[in-house]
């Protein structure tokens, strides 16, 4: 399940944006609107989930490794 979740800390006014169930950068384009509308990013963080390929778009998995 895909979703997105907005932390706000209530002392400093800073909102975090946490996208899970995204796998590689789709996460970055599901979230942009929200980036585009809360102002400047200070920090980017890449999960794990960033750098997985999701294998139901493609439905292959390629075992041939070279080397």
């Amino acid at each position: 399940m895909q979703t997105i979740k907005l932390i706000a800390d209530k002392a400093t006014g800073e909102i975090q944006v946490k996208a899970q169930g995204f796998h590689g950068p789709v996460c970055a384009e599901a979230t942009q609107f929200l980036r585009d509308s809360l102002g400047e990013c200070t920090d980017f963080q890449q999960t794990s989930a960033w750098f997985e390929e999701n294998l139901e778009l493609t439905g292959d998995l390629n075992t041939n490794y070279c080397g």
